[in-house]
C-alpha cells in the first residue's frame, strides 16, 4: 500500500486576490452548484506537483473557460476590473486571461 497524503487547498476567488496573480494547473473539469445568486460554476484544477485546487468562476472566466479542453494546462492570471457595458448598465467587471500551453511549452491566450 501507499503512503497517506493530506489532501489540501480549498476553493479560491481569484477576484479577491492582487491585480497579477497567476494560476496554474492541468484543467480536470468544472462542477456547477446553486447559491442564493443562482448558478455557480467551480473549475477543478491539479497543479505541477499533483495537488488539487479549486477556483470559483466569473463571467469573464466562464466564457473563456468553454473552450478549454480537459486536461489542458491553463495559466489564468487575474487583471483587476474594467467598466463594462453590462445589462445593469456600465459596471466594473472582474477581468482575467486564460492561456493554454501548446505542445512547444509555450502558451497561447483564449482568443476571446
Amino acid at each position: 500500500m501507499g503512503e497517506w497524503r493530506e489532501v489540501t487547498g480549498g476553493t479560491i476567488d481569484v477576484k479577491k486576490q492582487p491585480v497579477g496573480a497567476e494560476y496554474v494547473g492541468e484543467y480536470k473539469g468544472v462542477k456547477e452548484i446553486e447559491t442564493q445568486l443562482g448558478k455557480q460554476f467551480i473549475y477543478k484544477f491539479e497543479n505541477e506537483e499533483g495537488e488539487p485546487f479549486q477556483m470559483y468562476g466569473f463571467t469573464a472566466l466562464n466564457f473563456k473557460m468553454e473552450s478549454v479542453p480537459i486536461n489542458t494546462v491553463v495559466k489564468i492570471t487575474y487583471k483587476g476590473t474594467a467598466k463594462k457595458k453590462t445589462k445593469f448598465g456600465i459596471k466594473d467587471v472582474h477581468q482575467c486571461s486564460v492561456s493554454v500551453r501548446s505542445d512547444g511549452e509555450e502558451t497561447t491566450e483564449v482568443p476571446f
